[in-house]
């Protein structure tokens, strides 16, 4: 991710870039350790976190998210995908699916 961030800028990451993007990494990091735990609050409010932004959390969802972030958990495992974690486009991806889903729904 911070590899990718200095080739986005074209420099060098300054102190401030660095701890911002630490800060980051963490509140990803966090996701993916709340959803080994099955922890739903945990996971919910790593969901909520300033540094990571996402958008259209639904709070009726919160169980439904974290089922779907542990199929996706358990997908790059067996996969043995080089990250084990999940990412920010993965935690965005089952977010999207959810909320898709709970939209059919609705219909």
């Amino acid at each position: 991710e911070m590899r990718l961030e200095k080739c986005e800028l074209d420099k060098n990451l300054n102190e401030s870039e660095i701890a911002a993007s630490a800060l980051y990494l963490n509140a990803i990091a966090s996701v993916s350790e709340a959803v080994e735990r099955g922890d739903e609050t945990a996971v919910w409010n790593a969901l909520n976190s300033r540094h990571i932004q996402l958008e259209r959390l639904k709070p009726h969802c919160r169980r439904r998210y974290l089922s779907a972030l542990v199929t996706a958990l358990q997908v790059k495992a067996r996969e043995q995908c080089e990250c084990p974690l999940l990412t920010l486009e993965d935690i965005k991806d089952t977010i999207d699916m959810v909320n898709m889903k709970d939209d059919d729904n609705d219909e």
